[in-house]
């Protein structure tokens, strides 16, 4: 459980529609059933442990178009242009688990499993520490492990009814910038009893000088991070039917879950140039220049409940065919709401009043826009028994995007996704089975000339009428636009372990 806990995973949105890799499907009568539908645990029979390691390698490219922050009027030393466009790509590495074992316990009918395995996921890294989309993503890794029970019943041999439980351990960690900009012009502004100076403008927002690195997680002495965590429960349930010993039709649902993760946050902040002389002195005053603060930080989503359903056939002998998707509630992920605290003791400044004052600056009780919507995925999957020994198959999938378009940016990437895959499982003996597979997820690139985001100064006054906007998907965040083009695609291999003990079923599913 520590080893898996400690991996990265990665897919578009969070999904990852291969839990079980290739032996994993919504009508599966193996110990993957505790993911897809529990009621499937009553239809194997007998023994059977599952245990696979998918190295993952993920990329995202990233073409980001210059916002248009209007013309720099001239002043004396001041940046007469700006380009905060430009490319790069982010890459992501990992080990996706699944360990699993189920059995009837020698009892007819009955069915019962215990697993590990991670249905949700993202991780990516930029190779530019400075990049064009930095102040959406620099860094991250999310990851959701499932330890699930899970019990079924089947009943004349007919129908089978199962229930699992999930205890949910969730890992969050984020490493993007956010601009200091607006805020030094509130502090200039209240300073000078109202009046902004004319040298502040929009178009210097996204100048690296104003700028801090906001680590959710926090850092570390040693120049490493934490994660914030979260531990709940959830549940899962369906029936499963076989009116012939060569049919099975599955229905399975997976109840959504709400995540509060809390931890460390840290701050780590530029220091304005020096020909801004207001900006500069104000970020020395603060504390803020060339620092970093920490606080404590708490990131609050929920990811969706699921409605899975299968059906398989046998058509001939040796020959498996299912036709699987599901629904996927992906509307309650509105938002990332980000609450942070910061200790004014915490504020490297001896005035007290000055470190108070940049607490109450850096204390946030955002909500930070992902706008998903219900979403589906389908797939059809076929193996076939070349020789007693041998199995090949493959599986097509498409999964529909969650994320309008409007919404993409590299830390909320989604994209109508078409994977492909292929495998086989060599048996040395009968009941063990080592199986090899390999997928592939790509998906079309997405442009974005519409994009929610964006940031102002007139968002540097509360009391300005336009600090919160009239437009809400724009009122949810506090990041510049994401305009520009994205186009991700995942490769998965699958190294699995299957043995199965005592008798199996008469329906071969």
């Amino acid at each position: 459980m520590l080893f898996a806990w400690s991996l990265a995973a990665s897919a578009a949105s969070l999904d990852l529609l291969e839990v079980g890799g290739a032996y994993g499907t919504v009508a599966a009568t193996n110990p993957t059933a505790l993911w897809w539908n529990p009621a499937g645990l009553a239809v194997g029979g007998g023994t059977q442990i599952m245990v696979e390691a998918a190295p993952t390698f993920g990329g995202l490219n990233v073409d980001r178009t210059n916002p248009d922050y209007g013309t720099l009027v001239e002043y004396p030393d001041f940046p007469t242009t700006y380009d905060y466009s430009g490319s790069e790509r982010y890459s992501s590495l990992g080990v996706v688990p699944f360990v699993g074992v189920s059995s009837d316990l020698t009892v007819p009918g009955l069915g019962v499993g215990l697993g590990l395995y991670v249905p949700t996921g993202k991780a990516a890294a930029s190779d530019e520490e400075w990049g064009a989309s930095r102040y959406s993503a620099r860094e991250g890794n999310i990851q959701t492990v499932h330890v699930s029970l899970g019990a079924a019943y089947r009943i004349k041999e007919l129908v089978s009814v199962g229930l699992s439980g999930s205890l949910v351990n969730s890992r969050w960690y984020g490493n993007s910038d956010a601009s200091v900009y607006p805020d030094l012009a509130e502090k200039v502004r209240d300073t000078l009893g109202g009046t902004l100076p004319e040298t502040y403008q929009d178009g210097y927002i996204e100048d690296r000088a104003y700028a801090t690195t906001l680590v959710l997680g926090g850092l570390d002495a040693d120049g490493g991070h934490g994660v914030l965590t979260d531990t709940t429960f959830t549940f899962g349930g369906g029936i499963y039917v076989t009116p012939t010993d060569r049919v099975g039709i599955s229905l399975g649902w997976n109840q959504g879950v709400s995540l509060t993760h809390e931890g460390a946050v840290s701050f780590a902040f530029q220091c304005p140039p020096e020909y801004d002389t207001d900006s500069y002195n104000a970020a020395n005053d603060g504390g803020t220049c060339n620092t970093t603060i920490p606080g404590e930080a708490t990131l609050a989503y929920k990811l969706p409940s699921r409605l899975h359903v299968g059906v398989a056939v046998l058509p001939v002998e040796r020959v498996r065919l299912e036709l699987m998707g599901a629904w996927v509630g992906w509307h309650v992920l509105q938002d990332y709401k980000v609450d942070i605290l910061v200790n004014p003791s915490d504020v490297p400044v001896d005035d007290s009043q000055f470190a108070l004052a940049t607490a109450e600056l850096l204390r946030q009780d955002r909500l930070l826009a992902r706008g998903a919507k219900d979403s589906f995925w389908v797939g059809l999957d076929g193996k076939v028994e070349v020789e007693e020994h041998v199995t090949v198959g493959g599986r097509v999938t498409f999964d529909k995007a969650a994320i309008p378009t409007e919404y993409l940016s590299a830390s909320n990437i989604d994209a109508d996704t078409v994977m492909v895959q292929g495998m086989t499982q060599i048996r040395p003996v009968p009941r063990l089975g080592i199986g090899l597979s390999y997928s592939y997820a790509a998906s079309g690139a997405r442009t974005v000339d519409n994009s929610v985001f964006s940031q102002d100064l007139a968002r540097a006054s509360a009391e300005s009428a336009d600090y919160y906007k009239l437009n809400e998907s724009v009122d949810r965040t506090f990041y510049p636009s994401t305009n520009g083009t994205y186009a991700l695609g995942i490769h998965r291999i699958g190294v699995s372990v299957q043995a199965r003990l005592g008798k199996t079923a008469t329906s071969g599913l």
